[in-house]
């Protein structure tokens, strides 16, 4: 009896969906335009309450294949430091014809990675129809490929090794990049012996700048440092370091490469000062010599920073009395 009872149910069931669906099928075109406009809407919805999340702008879209992003952020570590009542420093960077290839030097943890992070990022997503975390005066270009080796791509399965991961993405970049290619490259020719490991990274450098690609990459190595000095199409940015404090500022400087202050991390870290001495003596002179005038630089440049900050503010000082001055006549 309950057995008959709970067939009759279903077949009621089916009974009244297939009424249902009779009834619905005219109207089945209708429904699906509603379904495709309601999916539209939600995504639209999606991206605008995105977009306000993250103070989003639209920047200036040209057709060279050119970056110029003004007091950028990079968006993850805006919402994650928002929820602590932090801010982020935010990032300027240009890159155009004639500085193709930013190579990004600077202390560890003092933000390269973030900032090339960043500019890849905010390029997606430009190009996937997103507004982003910058001023609406920032200029960003279109690019056909964008390629990037970030990370550590090790694998057994394939046999691959650190290095040959990096290796085998080089040969890939340098078959297909061209000049509508914009190319990220984190901890630049690491992975091997620093004495070969930076010639090949300065040769695939060389044979990328020939083809005109547009890139970010953050490195180390002296010798990439001395390559983008001296090498049209290439030019080189610090990270800011506080050496009074020994702390990173955060702050890209372009034009001039940054010291990577490992002397004086290991310090701050309590490494002993006999082990520290005895790694000074064994760094050649040639290279303690760079490495303090990169240190000097970057002081110099923090001082004469903090300095136009100092004039920037007196002088608007004197703008506001003037126009005191003005109202009270």
């Amino acid at each position: 009896m309950l057995r008959d009872l709970e067939f009759e149910r279903k077949r009621e069931i089916i009974k009244l969906l297939i009424a249902l669906t009779n009834e619905l099928r005219p109207y089945v075109p209708l429904l699906l335009s509603y379904h495709g406009l309601l999916t539209k809407l939600d995504f639209v919805r999606a991206k605008a309450l995105f977009a306000i999340s993250i103070d989003g702008e639209m920047p200036v879209l040209v057709r060279e294949s050119e970056i110029n992003l003004i007091n950028a952020r990079h968006p993850l570590l805006m919402i994650s430091l928002k929820k602590e009542n932090q801010s982020v420093v935010p990032l300027n960077i240009k890159i155009d014809e004639q500085d193709r290839v930013i190579v990004v030097s600077g202390p560890n943890a003092g933000g390269k990675s973030v900032c090339m992070k960043t500019v890849g990022l905010l390029q997606i997503m430009v190009q996937a129809g997103l507004l982003i975390p910058a001023d609406e005066h920032s200029k960003i270009g279109i690019f056909k490929q964008i390629f990037a080796d970030i990370g550590d791509d090790q694998s057994i399965e394939s046999d691959l090794s650190t290095y040959s991961a990096h290796l085998s993405k080089m040969k890939y970049f340098m078959e297909w990049a061209n000049a509508k290619t914009l190319i990220l490259i984190d901890e630049f020719g690491t992975g091997t012996d620093p004495q070969f490991g930076g010639p090949i990274a300065e040769s695939v450098l060389e044979s990328l700048n020939r083809k005109n690609v547009r890139g970010v990459l953050t490195t180390h190595y002296s010798n990439l440092k001395t390559f983008a000095n001296s090498t049209s199409g290439l030019e080189n940015a610090s990270m800011l370091f506080d050496n009074a404090k020994m702390l990173p500022l955060y702050i890209l400087s372009l034009g001039k490469p940054g010291s990577s202050y490992a002397f004086e991390i290991a310090q701050k870290i309590g490494l002993g000062a006999d082990v520290i001495e005895s790694a000074k003596r064994k760094v050649g002179n040639y290279q303690k010599k760079v490495d303090t005038l990169l240190v000097d630089l970057e002081r110099d440049k923090k001082d004469l920073i903090e300095a136009k900050r100092s004039v920037d503010k007196k002088e608007e000082r004197v703008k506001a009395l003037l126009a005191e001055n003005e109202q009270l006549k």
